[in-house]
Parts: structure tokens; sequence; C-alpha cells
């Protein structure tokens, strides 16, 4: 029979505060088993299902040995990342001998069961926890099933107080919540107990073999056992939890034709439409077709092609079961066949809204790409080196308000593929006071030693940026990131190797700075001058030009940063920096002069006049354009009389209504003084939250000592 019950408590459960897991109850006996992982919830149309995830991320391939991770390991990642993973999963396998007993919906009216008690007290000692939605409980023991089995199932208790009892032996994730019930603390000899138990009732057994059968009775294990594709497995929550309601009233074929398409309609197709219905049509009750009497095979192969008819579909893109094939699945069979899509949404009600975050106030945004964009030489690696190091002193960005209170250091990695570490990286970085310890150079996979490229290592860039707690990384250059069969002017590639860069980014609330070199198109606007594909820019939210200021006089090195793209704030001012020589002391004891860099100031050079661009461009060179840079151009040095920087803008031939639109969309702000006192402009704060301290004098900036310039 289908209940919604346990679907209840897992979403109120799904709906609480996330907490950390405490190891402190859990046995030594399990914490000792290298069979680790970590789980979350999946929310899907008003339901939450728990999945596993590896510590890399992925919740693919969870019953694989080589996925496994220490205990250690896990609890670091969950506790690391509390709001995204509710808590640990120990995985089960034929190898370490013991076996969970996984009493459920055994809590009624916050009262357990007097039978749970009793069946717990069968066995003295044994460590028992709270599940995660507080319905039920798991007691472990050292034991096996009979015949080896992998899952045995015993109903316990009398009518309303009647229950299920899950034993599982292996093949089989656990969600370990650490929060003990009653004083059991170890994983005790339970066999004879456990043999006892089943004899005195008749277990319903599931036999383990390389070639599981996936009966209607046996689909729930088949979910379990990992092989189950993701979309399988939320389709089946919401069969179980939800479809009887769904289909309720529509009686006989319309309410199976409803289930059907609503299965069609998440991407099931094949085997696994037709197992999850079969299991439906199994175990659902008698508000769907009228009465409790399943349909024949034959009859859902007829429903099945019917409401394929319906949907304007060709059959399911694979061979339809006989009857008397049933009952002989293998489940290794079941992969997604025919559609895979189906189109996912959310109501813009249901999605928070929230303000941008910055990293770099007004600059480099959070949980986004940038872009830097240069020639060889052009001093972008200097720059973003100087960012680096700033980042890792808590130190106050370029052109900040000198007056503003130090920020608190973050950690940075960076990938680098042309540069080598010892002679040229940490140098650099030592050039520019960065602190060395908060950085992370990337060399590559750790196994083989491979390069880290994209979209095939995006988790394990994850796991590193989790467990180092990274807050920004540099890839150096762009190009780097693409496997072999992948071209970075190819749009669909660009997006493949990019998309999951940006949804790591999104999911924790990063920033990632990538570097390209440019092409050879001289005289193309700064936004086509980029190596590779467009769709490049297009998935990057900041984009910015560095190179040598085209007005330096003989013998001048000024270079600029300059915005060629902004999608999520008003355009920032460029900005200039010189490169001045630095005396490095390196750890072989020798010294280095290296180019460290100085900030200037803001200037009012474009992104397209810092790159030579000599083709029509839409509003650069524009009276629009003109008028910012004359206000650009007015304010650097602080703010300014209204009516002057008015006066400048109108002495260039440029109206009223120019000058207003310039200052709208330079966010510029306008204050009166003083009574009578005309109106004076300044630029736009650009501060983020800064790192302070608070003391009883107040909130006074942080300080580390190193003694950083104001910008």
């Amino acid at each position: 029979m289908i209940t919604s019950n346990k679907a209840k408590a897992n979403l109120a459960a799904a709906q609480s505060a996330n907490a950390p897991v405490s190891e402190e109850h859990i046995p030594d006996h399990l914490k000792s088993l290298k069979q680790w992982l970590v789980w979350r919830y999946a929310h899907r149309n008003g339901t939450a299902a728990k999945l596993p995830s590896r510590v890399d991320g992925s919740s693919q391939g969870w019953n694989t040995q080589a996925h496994w991770s220490s205990f250690d390991e896990a609890i670091e990642l969950q506790h690391a990342e509390v709001e995204l993973y509710r808590g640990l999963a120990l995985v089960l396998s034929e190898d370490d001998e013991v076996v969970c007993l996984d009493f459920d919906d055994c809590v009624r009216h916050d009262q357990v069961l007097p039978v749970a008690d009793e069946i717990i007290g069968r066995f003295p000692g044994a460590y028992v926890e709270w599940s995660p939605s507080k319905t039920g409980f798991k007691l472990f023991i050292k034991a096996k099933l009979p015949g080896g089995a992998s899952r045995a199932e015993i109903e316990v208790g009398e009518g309303d107080d009647s229950f299920t009892i899950e034993l599982f032996s292996h093949n089989k994730w656990l969600a370990i919540t650490g929060e003990p019930y009653g004083s059991g603390s170890e994983v005790v000899e339970g066999q004879d107990a456990l043999d006892k138990l089943l004899a005195e009732y008749k277990p319903k057994v599931t036999q383990s073999s390389s070639s599981q059968l996936v009966a209607p009775d046996d689909v729930e294990s088949w979910i379990d056992s990992g092989k189950a594709s993701l979309r399988a497995v939320e389709a089946f929550q919401w069969l179980r939890d939800e479809a009887e309601e769904s289909a309720n009233g529509a009686g006989g074929n319309a309410a199976m034709y409803r289930v059907v398409s609503e299965l069609w309609s998440r991407g099931l197709a094949g085997r696994e439409l037709w197992q999850l219905l079969s299991w439906f049509n199994h175990n659902r009750t008698g508000s769907v077709n009228g009465g409790p009497a399943e349909w024949t095979n034959d009859e859902l192969v007829k429903m099945l092609l019917s409401v394929m008819n319906r949907l304007g579909q060709d059959g399911f893109g694979c061979r339809l079961p006989a009857e008397e094939e049933f009952d002989v699945y293998d489940a290794s069979d079941f992969q997604p066949e025919g559609p895979t899509s189906g189109l996912k949404s959310r109501s813009a009600a249901d999605v928070r809204s929230e303000k941008v975050g910055w990293l770099w106030d007004g600059y480099l945004p959070l949980g986004m790409i940038t872009l830097i964009d240069g020639e060889p030489g052009s001093g972008k690696s200097s720059l973003v080196m100087d960012l680096v190091a700033r980042f890792s002193r808590g130190d106050r960005m370029p052109c900040s308000d000198p007056l503003s209170p130090k920020r608190a250091p973050i950690n940075c990695a960076i990938l680098n593929y042309e540069d080598p570490q010892s002679c040229v990286m940490v140098p650099r970085l030592k050039a520019a006071r960065a602190i060395t310890s908060r950085v992370e150079l990337i060399d590559g996979d750790q196994k083989d030693g491979s390069p880290v490229q994209l979209p095939n290592c995006i988790g394990l860039l994850e796991k590193l940026v989790v467990e180092k707690q990274v807050k920004l990384i540099v890839i150096d250059p762009f190009d780097s990131m693409f496997p072999s069969g992948l071209n970075s002017n190819s749009g669909p590639d660009v997006r493949k190797v990019l998309q999951p860069l940006k949804e790591m980014c999104e999911r924790l609330h990063i920033s990632a700075i990538v570097i390209r070199h440019m092409n050879k198109k001289s005289g193309e606007s700064a936004i086509n001058r980029g190596s590779g594909s467009i769709g490049i820019v297009g998935i990057a939210r900041a984009a910015y030009n560095v190179g040598l200021d085209p007005r330096n006089e003989e013998g001048e090195f000024v270079r600029v940063l300059s915005p060629q793209k902004f999608n999520v704030a008003p355009m920032p001012p460029s900005l200039e920096f010189t490169t001045e020589s630095q005396r490095v002391q390196l750890d072989d004891g020798s010294v280095q002069y290296l180019g460290a860099v100085e900030w200037h100031g803001r200037c009012d050079l474009t992104a397209n006049q810092l790159t030579g661009a000599t083709k029509s461009v839409k509003g650069d060179g524009s009276k629009l354009q003109h008028a910012k840079s004359i206000i650009n151009r007015a304010l650097m040095s602080g703010p300014q009389p209204e009516t002057e920087v008015r006066q400048l803008v109108t002495d260039a031939g440029i109206g009223e209504s120019t000058y207003k639109t310039a200052r709208k969309q330079l966010g510029i702000e306008s204050k009166v003084s003083g009574f009578q006192k005309p109106h004076i402009l300044r630029m736009p704060d650009r501060h983020v939250e800064p790192g302070v301290a608070v003391t009883l004098d107040g909130v006074v900036p942080v300080d580390d000592g190193v003694g950083a310039p104001l910008f």
C-alpha cells in the first residue's frame, strides 16, 4: 500500500534547519569502515527525497567501492557544506558483516510503538539512532542475513500498531544522523538474536546475485542500489507519495493515463518506465482503476502504447517485455532510453531575490565568472597576482576608500599550466606580497597527474574548493581547460566547458577569473578581440581588457584595466596601473627583481580605445560615451560642484538630456552640502562589507601588520 506519511516527514525534515552531524555517538566500528558518503535532500513537486553523494559532489556510482571515503573525509565535507549536505551516509557491503535493522514508521503521535522498543531490547547494547525524519530508527549489529541475502523485510505489530522492519546486509546506503536512541553504543554481536527474530516472523528475503531480479515487488531495492538514474529515483518518490492522490477521481483508464503521462513528462522511457509503472500497478490501492485488482502485463503494454499514441510518440525506444520475461530483468540493463528531457522550471515567486555579492566591490562579482583579456606582456597576469595577494592579506582593493576598514583574508586557487610554479608563479606572488599559505597552486589530478580539464574534472575542482575553503579561483589561460576533442572556437563546446564552472561558482558562492589571450582581429571591438568563441564572453558576467595606455609618451608604460562588458551593475571606471620593479628574496637564497603592480586611480579610457578598435561600435565615440568620459575625468580626484561638471559637458557640445543619462548610467550621486549650498557630485561608493573587529571602542579595521599601500 502506498503511503505518504514518510514523505511528509521527509519534507518536514528537509525544511528544518541544517546542522553538522555529531560524531560523538557513532560507534568506532562504523567509523573504521572506509564506506562513507554524504547525502542531501532533492526537492521535486513538493516532496523531498534523500540522495547519496560522493565527496567529490557526484551522485553517480555511489555503490562503487572506489568512490567511498573515510569517515573523516565525509564528516569534514558535511561540516563544511552543512547547508547542502544534511548528513553522512554509510554503504553496507558484503565484506563488513554489518546488518542494519531499519524500523520504518514506528513513531506515532510522538510516541514509539511498544513493539519497536520490545524488538530493540532483544539486542542489548546495540547502537540505535533516530532516522532523519524522526519517524523510525536504525539498529546496527554484527551478523549476516540468511543465505547471503542483501535484504529482508518483516511485518511486526498488529492492526494500527503494525509497521515494517527492513533488514539490510549489503548493496545499500544508509543515512546516518548520529542521534542515539537509548543507551546502546556499540555494534554488538547479534547473529543469535537476529536468527530468533527471523524465525518468529516470516521474512520476505531478497537474494543477492550478480543478476539482481527487478520484479514489481523489488523495485525499491533497484532504486536503492544506485543503478537507477536520478530521474527514476525522483519519479519513484512521486509514485510512492503523490500518484494516487493525483489520479484520484479519474478512475479506470483516465487515471492510469495521468500516471503514465506524468512518468513520460519526467523523461522516463523504455525499461525504466516499465519497471516503475509495474511497481505502481502492483502496489496501488483502490483509488486507481476502480479497485485493487492489478492490470495484467498485456493490459499494461496496451495502456502504454495508447498513452504514447495520445502523446504523439512512437513507442519507447526499446522493445517492450513479453509477459514471460517480466521477472528476469537484470538491474544493470535498466538505462534511460528514448526521450531524456522534461523541462525543469519553478515559479519566479518561489525564487528568493537578493543583491549581487562582490569580492571586489563594483568590479568582481561573487558567484560568477569574470573574464580578463590581454596580449602577452600586457600585465594581465601581474594584475591578477596583485588581486590574489590583496585577497590573501585581507587588504583594501584598488582605488577603494582609503578610510574603509580592511577585509577578512580569503583563500585563492590558481590553475596555470603555462608558468613554472617555483621560478615564476611563487616569485610573482612574493613580489605582490601574497600570504602564500592562502594560495593553492593546482597541479592536476592527484591519482595520475593528468591536467585539470572541464567538464570532466569539475567534481575534483569543487572538492578542492570546498576542502580548502577557496573563494577565488583563477584559470590562466582559458584554453588550458579544454580537453582533446573540444574546441574553444565552438560555441557548443565552450558551453560544455564553462557551464559546469558557472554552476559551481553559483552553488558555492565563489568568484572565478578566467584569463584569455587576444586574437589577431585588429580593429574589432574589444568584446570581439578575445580568443575563442564569442560565447565565452556571453557566459561571463563581467569582462575586462588589459593593455598599455595608447596615450603613453615614449618611455611611459602605464597600463589600463578597462571593462568591455558588465551585466550585473553599472560599468565601473577604468583603472590605471604600472608594474614597478620589486626585490624578491627567494627560498634558494637568490634575489630576483620582478614587476609588482602599483595602482594610479581611475581613467576615462574605454576598452575599445584601449584595444584600438577602428570599426564602428554602437555607443562608443557617441555623445553619451563622451559625456561619461568627461564626468569620470572630472570626478577622478574627488567630489566636484555639479554646476562645474555640467559646464564641462556643455562646453563639449553635449545637451542636458545626454548629460543626465550619462550621470544616471554611471550611478553618480548628487548631494547638497548645506543650506543654499551647491549640489556636489561624487562617484558611487563601491564598498563591500569589510572584515572588521568589534571591540569596546567600537568597530575598528582589521590590521594584519603588513602595512599595505592604500591602493
